[in-house]
């Protein structure tokens, strides 16, 4: 037992806190360059919708007036069965060369995106949400990566907006500094295991149909890298979404992103053998299926604990701590979002088991 509890310590703190210095340790010594360069290629840019009449209309407008030659710039809205004036607005701007792909019926984000690229033109795909704001030169930014012949996928620097001073949202953007870290060092080393599916670009030509049960940014950056291609992070392509401001809102999006990342996972399992795909396989381990089985470790390591409870003061103060940081989160702050993120995790992990899918997403507009 005690040994059981110490291994659950040793996997605890790899994962949260080993992981992170494991990165910036290789990163000292080994870093990947990217020969970046101005280049205009023909570009696709195809935004995801459902039921986005509130937001819509802004996004295309910020789109058109993003600097890139139009001559190489297409804009498609590829709406998932709206059933607002979504469509309507999107034809309104037809004149200006913007295409809707719309579909009859909801078939989810993922095949959306598969049809959207059906129509797409460009030499370079760049996918979106309504809701993400870009900055002006955000494309020219992601662009200059694919200089580099050995590019096959950009990330982009998503940065969350805190507009209601939330505490969710100030537990967002904590999470998601601590996850830009992670990223960035991947990608210094060797290829980006994910990317923001509200901001990424990928080649044409790399681009598969994915199935609609597997969540298409998670996905993409490991089919990029199966064909012998790298996923980068480029922080000087500058996103920026708003956070969620209820915690019930952010814990239903967190099953659905990780149930569906799990299908992902399981679908691209192949590179998870270190001994063929090296680095790349000890961050999908670390970064995502030890992250995933997190609940399972949290929880065995508190009933393990408090089963050695008569071995000493020493687990008596960790039982001690372990309890004033679950009770610590009904207050809120940190403890609250890291506990939440977890039961989601745990949540998304039963729902995979039993074979249930999260196909559809229902994007919350307040």
């Amino acid at each position: 037992m005690i040994y059981f509890f110490w291994v659950l310590i040793l996997i605890s703190a790899y994962t949260y806190i080993g992981y992170p210095i494991l990165l910036t340790l290789i990163a000292c010594v080994f870093t990947r360059k990217i020969a970046k360069g101005q280049t205009y290629p023909h570009i696709s840019l195809i935004i995801a919708a459902h039921n986005e009449e509130k937001d819509i209309a802004r996004k295309i407008e910020d789109s058109l007036a993003l600097d890139y030659p139009q001559d190489k710039y297409e804009i498609i809205v590829v709406s998932d069965g709206a059933e607002d004036k979504t469509n309507e607005i999107v034809m309104s701007y037809q004149d200006k060369g913007v295409k809707l792909v719309a579909l009859s019926e909801r078939k989810g984000k993922t095949s959306a995106q598969n049809e959207a690229v059906k129509a797409a033109l460009g030499d370079i795909l760049i996918f979106s949400d309504a809701t993400t704001v870009f900055q002006k030169d955000t494309i020219k930014q992601m662009v200059s990566n694919f200089a580099d012949n050995k590019i096959g996928g950009v990330g982009a620097e998503l940065v969350y907006v805190n507009r209601n001073n939330t505490a969710v949202g100030e537990g967002t953007g904590l999470y998601w500094k601590y996850e830009k870290f992670l990223r960035k060092k991947e990608s210094d080393i060797s290829s980006l295991i994910g990317v923001s599916g509200c901001a990424y670009a990928i080649r044409k030509d790399l681009y598969e149909n994915i199935d609609s049960s597997l969540i298409s940014d998670f996905v993409v950056a490991q089919m990029i890298y199966s064909k012998g291609k790298r996923v980068v992070f480029e922080p000087e392509a500058i996103v920026f979404e708003e956070t969620n401001s209820e915690i019930k809102d952010e814990f239903k999006m967190r099953v659905r992103v990780a149930t569906r990342s799990l299908y992902g996972l399981w679908y691209m399992k192949k590179l998870l053998n270190p001994f063929k795909y090296r680095m790349y396989a000890i961050q999908l381990i670390s970064h995502k299926v030890l992250r995933y089985l997190m609940p399972v470790f949290l929880i065995l390591l508190f009933f393990t604990n408090q089963l050695l409870l008569g071995r000493g003061i020493g687990y008596q103060l960790f039982f001690g701590a372990q309890v004033l940081f679950y009770l610590s989160a009904m207050i809120g702050g940190m403890p609250k979002y890291f506990c939440t993120m977890n039961l989601a995790l745990l949540v998304a992990l039963v729902n995979f088991l039993r074979g249930e899918k999260n196909i559809t997403w229902q994007p919350v507009r307040k």
